[in-house]
């Protein structure tokens, strides 16, 4: 799933082979679902200026978001036999002209959007499929990575490789993050360890940072690009000063199952967990302390979490089929001024008596 760069609209891929569009702010669908084809749709991507959803079930697809109609032809151009595995990932480039699809034949290809004409050659990446492909910020760079674990990191403007795949020395990666300036990627692995790369030469930055006990499954850097922080299946998260690679704190304990997905606020200050028991909690990175009770609802495994951009509401997605949007304003800070202002007023002494367990005096508790 994705959202729109304005975080009005979501954006769902579904084993159904649909895609289907949702209102943030009512939760409702904006239209009937985008039948993508017959195969299950792996990935989705807006472009910035929200016009363009690129889809992937085999085929690529890009959709014009207002009407809902597809944009031109199917992209098609994957080699292995079986056409509803050839595109397993999508991402579009910062300025939306660019889109890179990661396929099932081991190869990334790049395309304009406008015409839907493949850019130059493909980029063969390995023998196994390209289960994830990243763009940088800025939009320079992507990062590649295989079902095999491997990752490499690619020039956009020249399509050439930039230095050995970084797993040449390393265990299979599962997670992989650009900080914002596009500088460095960090990388968490099988071996429990989070890695720093520089993204210029290809080298790994100092040593990996250890202390996990599991694998890590989930990396995330916050907006300023000071701070990291790394979900694991040891059922906990970390947060690393990148500068210094010190672990800030003890570790966050997320749950009672592996932690499947980290995410900071845009303002740094928060971080959302997902974890394998269905799960989620906000933590104080300041103090590493958790903002408020765990997030219940799910009833299956936590794969997803993510924040709006003005950081009032955290989306999440789980293998019991469905996504939930939480208004995390609620939880962070006083809680009390907002209750009143959405009410409008304070309680009767009627409505005390009704709603309010037994105990507590009637009071005013809204001006």
């Amino acid at each position: 799933m994705a959202f729109s760069p304005d975080g009005k609209t979501l954006a769902t891929g579904s084993a159904d082979g649909t895609v289907r569009l949702w209102d943030a702010a009512t939760h409702r669908q904006v239209r009937s679902p985008l039948t993508a084809g017959t195969g299950p749709v792996r990935s989705v991507a807006f472009s910035p200026d929200d016009k363009t959803l690129a889809s992937a079930d085999g085929a690529v697809r890009l959709w014009d978001v207002a009407t809902g109609h597809q944009l031109g032809s199917q992209i098609t151009g994957g080699s292995v036999a079986l056409v509803s595995l050839a595109f397993v990932s999508v991402a579009l480039s910062p300025d939306g002209k660019t889109l890179a699809t990661g396929s099932a034949d081991g190869t990334v290809r790049l395309w304009a959007v406008a015409t839907g004409h493949q850019i130059r050659s493909q980029l063969t990446v390995g023998t196994g499929p390209v289960v994830s492909v990243v763009s940088s910020t800025g939009g320079k760079t992507l990062a590649t990575r295989s079902a095999d674990g491997t990752v490499r990191l690619w020039d956009v403007a020249t399509g050439h490789q930039i230095a050995k795949p970084l797993t040449h020395r390393i265990g299979t990666v599962l997670s992989m993050a650009f900080s914002r300036d596009g500088g460095t990627l960090a990388t968490g692995s099988y071996d429990a360890k989070v890695r720093l790369w520089d993204v210029a030469t290809g080298h790994q930055m100092g040593k990996a940072l250890t202390g996990h006990t599991g694998p890590v499954g989930s990396v995330a850097f916050s907006r300023d690009g000071r701070v990291l922080a790394s979900g694991s299946y040891d059922g906990t998260a970390r947060l690393w000063d990148v500068a210094t690679r010190h672990r800030i704190g003890s570790q966050l304990t997320g749950g009672t199952g592996p932690v499947m997905s980290v995410a900071f606020s845009l303002n740094g200050k928060t971080l959302a967990t997902a974890s394998g028991d269905g799960t989620m909690r906000l933590w104080d990175v300041a103090t590493g302390h958790q903002t408020g009770n765990r997030l219940i609802g799910h009833t299956g495994t936590l794969v997803s979490v993510a924040f709006s951009h003005d950081g009032k509401m955290l989306i999440s997605a789980s293998d019991d089929d469905t996504v939930r949007q939480w208004k995390t304003d609620f939880l962070v800070g006083p809680v009390l001024p907002r209750l009143c202002a959405l009410a409008g007023r304070t309680l009767t002494p009627a409505e005390w008596a009704r709603y309010v367990p037994p105990g507590p005096a009637y009071q005013r508790v809204c001006p």
